[in-house]
């Protein structure tokens, strides 16, 4: 498979997809284009906890271990995550 950009016609269809996925009403989707060749789709029930956070280059997604965290601890959490794979 060739690694070529996802163009907005592309990307719409993926949209109309991912949104098929929602179980019911209540289920958030959320679609992340991080850069021209990759995206990234999130669904969940009410009140589940998904993090999206960009540091440079790099996107984080983080799931299910956020429950009960605060958002100072999560902010530090991320920003260690970055810190980690920014360095050489």
């Amino acid at each position: 498979m060739q690694n070529k950009p996802i163009d907005a016609p592309s990307y719409s269809r993926l949209s109309l997809v991912v949104e098929k996925m929602r179980h019911t009403p209540q289920y958030s989707v959320r679609l992340e284009r991080p850069s021209d060749n990759v995206a990234a789709a999130m669904i969940a029930y009410p009140g589940y906890p998904i993090v999206y956070k960009r540091s440079g280059s790099n996107h984080f997604f983080l799931e299910g271990f956020i429950y009960g965290q605060d958002q100072r601890k999560l902010d530090n959490l991320l920003q260690e995550i970055a810190d980690a794979l920014e360095r050489d």
